[in-house]
């Protein structure tokens, strides 16, 4: 899987989770050792062209700053930007 398809997966399940209302915005959480394999920065790339974005959890905004630290640095969030954040 190229990350392409994978933004493109990430982004169909960040909706799947808004729209069945589990989420307040589109986003999902991933763990950094699942996607290991992957180059973060083709994926970003990928995701901005859609408006999205990934972050490291332990770097996170508000909501996801308020998640346990130890939770957070294994992580990446994956979010929809505003649009003022284009």
């Amino acid at each position: 899987m190229t990350e392409k398809e994978l933004s493109d997966i990430l982004i169909k399940n960040a909706f799947y989770y808004f729209n069945a209302q589990n989420t307040t915005f589109p986003s999902i959480v991933i763990d950094k050792n699942d996607y290991s394999d992957f180059n973060i920065e083709v994926l970003k790339k990928e995701l901005n062209k859609n408006n999205f974005d990934i972050i490291d959890g332990s770097l996170a905004p508000e909501p996801f700053a308020q998640m346990e630290e130890d939770f957070k640095v294994k992580k990446w969030f994956i979010y929809q930007l505003k649009k003022e954040e284009n």
